[in-house]
């Protein structure tokens, strides 16, 4: 989807990481519409970032503790990054409504969690405001439960914005594995269920959680190669992703 003459340019909001902090000048000036985030690690370890609206008022305690439990209960999520490599970035374009989120880094150093940590803010989104519109697409890959549709170009050269819809009734996220030839879904499975990382194996985070009815469109940017697309949640406190049940895709980048 193309912008429009005369609708208002995008709102950005740049993420930094650094020194266990989140450092974002404009989130106190957001307004319901399209947002672009751009995640920028410049710490030593990985970082990612959650983006969540909050369905009841809760102090930073409350969120640290229910991800901790992993309780999403409380949260609409709309998207994010679960890992950011250090000295690299993610970039996505989000519809916020009027309302409370809360930004959060999910991942884990030492043995803490980086949200225990202090990475995590709260901030309120006001209704109204300019009209915009999302960037343009060169692909789509939509989230079903529990498939992938995956349309990018063919050939696909690894750039560009690529829509990302999340039309199931679960809660889905996506990541890539770019692998040796020949390697499948099946192949990638097994190694993420033995916990193996052997080479030749690249992990590319390319959207975290989404719930449903909402949708991302993620700047790709990846390397000659196949990759195979997982959802990795998993179904309750078993080690069953969704990935196991189907929800796995392919495509190759040239």
């Amino acid at each position: 989807m193309a912008a429009t003459a005369g609708a208002a340019p995008r709102q950005h909001l740049t993420v930094t990481e650094i020194n266990y902090r989140l450092q974002a000048p404009a989130l106190r000036s957001l307004h319901a519409g399209f947002v672009t985030v751009t995640v920028r690690n410049k710490a030593s370890g990985e970082h990612g970032l959650l983006i969540l609206r909050l369905k009841r008022p809760l102090t930073h305690k409350q969120i640290v503790a229910a991800l901790g439990r992993n309780d999403l209960k409380s949260f609409d999520a709309r998207g994010g990054v679960a890992v950011v490599p250090p000295r690299s970035s993610w970039q996505g374009t989000i519809r916020l409504t009027a309302g409370r989120y809360a930004i959060v880094d999910g991942g884990v150093n030492g043995g803490k969690t980086n949200a225990e940590r202090g990475m995590l803010e709260t901030f309120t989104v006001a209704p109204g405001g300019p009209t915009s519109m999302p960037p343009s697409a060169v692909g789509k890959i939509v989230m079903a439960d529990y498939s992938f549709k995956i349309s990018l170009p063919k050939p696909f050269n690894g750039q560009g914005v690529v829509e990302i819809p999340n039309r199931g009734k679960q809660l889905h996220e996506i990541a890539l594995v770019r692998t040796p030839p020949g390697k499948t879904p099946k192949d990638v499975l097994k190694l993420f269920h033995t916990g193996a990382r052997p080479v030749g194996y690249e992990v590319h985070e390319l959207l975290a959680a989404l719930d449903p009815g909402h949708t991302v469109w993620v700047r790709m940017a990846v390397r000659r190669g196949h990759y195979v697309a997982l959802c990795l949640v998993q179904f309750g406190k078993t080690n069953k992703t969704h990935a196991d049940v189907g929800m796995a895709g392919e495509f190759d980048v040239s």
